[in-house]
């Protein structure tokens, strides 16, 4: 039995290593076959891998640049992330690669433009607050240049904004100096100087040196000449109505004319003949009360009207009453006296208070000498 067994295993194994030879002789006659289709398929691969390897930075770095315009935000260089892409077109590229540079390019340059806008209407804005800033101080000139000059104007984005904002400084410019003009006018035919003189002390800075200016100046002088002329006149008649001692038509001028001449040169002038008036009115009473009570009359030592040494009766509003060397009586009306005379009468008669007069006596003469109405 053991033999037998043996003899099988034997056996087996010969018909097995027949078996597994004709398995590798058919696997070798078919391995050309195969082998032939196997070689083959490697070579065209090995070809288009072989750029693939080289582009490989490429890719990346272009990779790269796409993942930083995706998280960058506003803080990204563009301009450093096109100069970079700018150079990977200087190499070679694959056909996608430069593809995708191009677009990348594209896509930077949109957004260079997109920041570009947004910064122009940030100055734009910021523009506009500093004009209507400068319109609210009136400074019209200034806001105007500002908007000329500024560097954005051509951009279609705020071309239209821009003509909008200098229209309406235009408009605010015109109609406030219309309004001036209007009150400018307004004074000038109402006589009002001293309206004028407000407009001017609060014409706004930025139009000091313009012609809204020169129009209020203008406008003054024309009435400052005529107020000075028709002062003037005015003056001129006071120093009649004095010098011809009618001290109530002097009243009654004052009354009537001086406050319009208010802190005037002419005004002042003007109380100065109406206080000489009054200082005059009290000297001629003071000498008619002083002549009443006199228990002799005093003389007048010197020629008074062609009358040597006359003795001085009395005094009114008129004038003295004399009595001459032959005994008669003549009257004399105060302006038929010499400012030097009164002077000396005044003394003699009033010698405590000659002092107190004199100053009227004064301006007395000096509205003697004024220029008088025809």
């Amino acid at each position: 039995g053991g033999i037998l067994f043996t003899i099988a295993l034997v056996l087996f194994l010969i018909g097995w290593t027949v078996l597994g030879g004709n398995r590798i002789s058919t696997s070798g006659l078919t391995q050309p076959n195969t082998t032939t289709p196997a070689q083959q398929t490697p070579t065209p691969t090995q070809q288009t891998q072989t750029p693939d390897t080289s582009d490989r930075p490429h890719t990346a770095a272009l990779s790269t640049i796409e993942d930083r315009l995706r998280s960058g935000g506003e803080q990204l260089d563009l301009n450093a992330l096109r100069a970079q892409v700018e150079e990977l077109g200087t190499q070679t590229l694959s056909q996608d690669n430069r593809t995708r540079a191009k677009q990348l390019l594209v896509r930077i340059g949109d957004l260079l433009q997109q920041r570009h806008i947004k910064a122009v209407e940030q100055d734009f804005s910021a523009l506009r607050t500093e004009v209507q800033k400068l319109v609210s101080e009136f400074n019209f000139e200034l806001a105007i240049q500002r908007l000329q000059a500024f560097p954005g104007k051509d951009e279609p984005t705020v071309t239209t904004k821009l003509q909008t904002l200098n229209d309406e400084v235009t408009r605010a410019k015109t109609t406030y100096l219309n309004n001036l003009r209007l009150k400018i006018q307004s004074a000038t035919n109402q006589k009002n100087l001293a309206k004028l003189r407000e407009l001017r002390d609060q014409l706004p800075a930025p139009l000091l040196g313009t012609d809204a200016e020169t129009d209020i100046a203008n406008a003054i002088k024309v009435l400052d000449d005529e107020q000075q002329a028709a002062q003037q006149a005015i003056i001129n008649k006071a120093a009649f109505e004095l010098a011809h001692w009618n001290f109530a038509g002097l009243e009654q001028l004052h009354g009537n004319s001086r406050p319009a001449m208010g802190t005037t040169e002419k005004g002042k002038q003007f109380d100065t003949y109406y206080q000489a008036a009054q200082q005059l009115t009290a000297m001629t009473k003071a000498l008619s009360i002083q002549l009443k009570a006199a228990t002799k009359h005093p003389r007048y030592r010197g020629v008074l009207k062609g009358w040597s040494d006359p003795d001085i009766l009395s005094a009114d509003m008129v004038g003295l009453q004399l009595e001459v060397e032959n005994g008669g009586t003549v009257a004399i009306k105060w302006t038929e006296i010499p400012n030097d005379a009164l002077t000396t009468v005044v003394k003699i008669v009033l010698p405590k208070d000659a002092q107190i007069y004199q100053p009227a006596i004064d301006v007395l003469a000096s509205a003697q000498t004024a220029e008088t109405p025809k």
